[in-house]
């Protein structure tokens, strides 16, 4: 287990954790990161609980997570992300839990979260949903899978949907 909580780290490069090839739990969280330093984490195959909270992502770009197939624990808690890439979450096919409540996000497409067949835990609340066809797919992933809403996000926008949970909406009225 390596934690540098609030070490003000800006960015990480090279093969810093190169020589931690047993690492487990890496807590990078509360810091100044503005990306998702992949090459730092080639040599941790062994990663399993990944915290990157309260940086200024922004971005998560496809493929990075790429190296963390063994990865079980996601936490990406309010990082000011406003986008996050349809195969952002590739190759992570151990991932059983992902928090990414309190963020900017507005959508994310089921196709991203689709390949995590082992998620049983999903973390949404505090964004700007826009609740209409282009998260509808998650919302039906979530339902079919049987991920519940521990914390329901609530709609941003359309008007007509502004302010509901989405505990209390039916798949047809992401539409």
């Amino acid at each position: 287990i390596f934690s540098c909580n609030r070490c003000k780290i800006t960015s990480l490069s090279g093969n810093l954790f190169s020589s931690l090839t047993n690492l487990v739990e890496l807590d990078l969280s509360y810091n100044l990161l503005t990306s998702v330093p992949i090459e730092t984490f080639k040599n941790t195959p062994g990663l399993r609980k990944l915290s990157l909270a309260y940086n200024q992502l922004s971005i998560i770009p496809d493929y990075s997570f790429s190296e963390f197939t063994s990865l079980e624990s996601l936490d990406l808690t309010n990082c000011s992300l406003i986008n996050i890439e349809t195969f952002a979450f590739a190759s992570l096919n151990s991932l059983r839990v992902l928090h990414l409540g309190v963020n900017y996000l507005t959508s994310i497409s089921g196709e991203t979260i689709n390949g995590l067949n082992n998620l049983t835990e999903l973390t949404l609340y505090s964004n700007q949903w826009h609740c209409d066809c282009s998260i509808r797919s998650l919302r039906e992933y979530m339902v079919i899978k049987n991920i519940p809403l521990s914390y329901s996000p609530y709609c941003s926008s359309p008007e007509r949907l502004q302010g509901l949970s989405w505990s209390n909406l039916t798949l047809d009225e992401f539409a």
